[in-house]
């Protein structure tokens, strides 16, 4: 399977050219993004440096207790069920801190591909098969998700095109192991995973084998979700519950979700715009809804497969307590790249009239391109411009000097527990013991920097007054101090 999915890239790269360009150009616009703001401290400890930490754990044959971000003690898996971590660990003894940038930069390369797999095999002509790869690369919410650090969901939604492709070829050993591969990526990625078998089910119903293969793929993705947030993740916790049902418009639990849903579906709707806490229509969800729509998701109102593929994910972002779920910022759209770069293709290839196909698609592209560069220069949710705007000198440009910080941080022996402000920990977590500031616990080290904005999760005055009240305590003493970086070593 895996051999396949490397001699399809191969051989894309070597006898298509176009697809060598657009990947090639989109390359390094992602390592601009993604490179550049890890090597600028603009990483934080959720989520790049705590998985990095458990990296190191995983790779040790241990298991992380999550307080990298916690000061409590508690298996990292009772936060996310994310089994992707174990699997990439032993990379870290060649990347380090770098390990899961990279291994999201290559799954990025490798969902790109996987566009381009599905729509050669539905016999889409090579011109419109790149036109959806473009569509995809430079869909909104993959920009996003690669602006703020590493997320696992983003590595399971670059597999689902090649779970997509394995399907329609009747490959159904493996199709089940990338099923079950995006199933581990995190515990909501199996109620996503059910709906994507559902929509191929709808495609693929006057097909047995296909029928029967797709409804296991239905019945495993459900008893996974039941199993693991009802049972494993609950007897990991600490309070014994799942922690993340933030949905208290549709209820407290899942049943208590599906029953609103189903007998309150006009109420329910409703919130798909609006705000539940002011009952007044919600800016950032109607910002959303613009960003998706224009951006291609349109075009998915022709075709049912597709509707059901992503209901979970209006669901799921919508519905959410947390404000910033609904926005187009961070990691929260980027389920919707595969189906919008498939998608969107094959509902074009539908149109008999060769110049009004053109036409939509390049009505599609400068869309596409159009609000991919308004989330980099200006969105109501907030948003770090400079993580993400490659039209901006400070995107280049750290606040730092990295040599100064190079320097200061060999003082730190690699086997010391260290508590670091937010920034800073993604460039320290490759270690045994690593904290964000305020916590501190049992650290030999603390560092910080005057030079650096983001002190979350205190407010600035707040995190230089505690750093004072340490240095004043006599137990703390400073080592290295430039407004660059600063370092305390512990003395008692």
């Amino acid at each position: 399977m895996l051999s396949k999915i490397q001699d399809f890239v191969i051989q894309q790269w070597k006898s298509n050219k176009g697809y060598l360009i657009v990947s090639s150009f989109f390359s390094i616009i992602y390592v601009a993004i993604s490179i550049v703001n890890y090597i600028n401290f603009r990483t934080y400890t959720l989520d790049l440096g705590l998985y990095t930490s458990a990296l190191w754990d995983y790779s040790h044959l241990q298991f992380n207790d999550g307080t990298a971000f916690h000061n409590f003690e508690e298996n990292l898996l009772a936060d996310h069920f994310d089994l992707y971590l174990m699997l990439f660990s032993p990379l870290s003894y060649l990347f380090g801190n770098f390990t899961l940038l990279f291994v999201q930069l290559v799954f990025v390369f490798i969902g790109g591909a996987g566009i381009m797999a599905v729509l050669k095999q539905r016999a889409i002509s090579n011109f419109y098969a790149l036109a959806g790869v473009t569509v995809f690369y430079s869909y909104f919410g993959l920009f996003s998700a690669l602006a703020y650090d590493y997320h696992s969901n983003v590595v399971a939604a670059m597999v689902v095109p090649w779970f997509i492709y394995h399907v329609k070829s009747q490959r159904w050993k493996s199709a089940f192991f990338l099923g079950l591969f995006i199933l581990i990526g995190k515990e909501n990625m199996s109620i996503w995973l059910c709906f994507i078998a559902l929509g191929l089910l709808y495609e693929e119903r006057r097909n047995s084998n296909s029928v029967t293969f797709l409804a296991m793929i239905v019945a495993l993705s459900c008893l996974y979700f039941i199993v693991v947030t009802n049972i494993i993740m609950p007897s990991l916790s600490v309070q014994g519950t799942y922690h993340h049902f933030h949905y208290k418009v549709l209820g407290s639990n899942g049943l208590e979700a599906i029953k609103t849903i189903v007998l309150f579906p006009i109420e329910t709707l409703k919130y798909l715009w609006i705000d539940p806490n002011t009952q007044l229509t919600s800016p950032i969800k109607i910002e959303f809804w613009t960003f998706f729509f224009l951006s291609g998701g349109i075009l998915l109102v022709a075709q049912p497969s597709a509707l059901i593929m992503i209901l979970p994910l209006l669901i799921q972002k919508l519905f959410h307590d947390n404000i910033p779920m609904w926005s187009v910022i961070c990691q929260y759209s980027i389920e919707f790249s595969p189906i919008i770069g498939i998608y969107t293709i094959l509902i074009l290839n539908k149109i008999p009239n060769s110049s009004i196909k053109l036409a939509v698609l390049v009505l599609l592209l400068s869309q596409n391109y159009k609000y991919t560069k308004k989330l980099m220069k200006n969105v109501k949710a907030p948003i770090a411009y400079e993580n993400i705007s490659l039209v901006r000198r400070d995107h280049f440009v750290p606040t730092t000097n990295k040599r100064t910080v190079a320097t200061a941080l060999k003082l730190i022996p690699k086997n010391a527990a260290v508590s670091a402000q937010d920034p800073l920990v993604s460039q320290l977590a490759w270690r045994d013991k690593i904290y964000q500031y305020p916590i501190v616990r049992d650290a030999e080290y603390i560092v910080y920097s005057n030079a650096l904005f983001n002190t979350y999760p205190l407010k600035r005055e707040e995190f230089f007054l505690s750093i004072q009240r340490l240095t004043d305590s006599g137990n703390w003493k400073l080592i290295f101090d430039t407004n660059d970086i600063s370092i305390l070593q512990r003395t008692h």
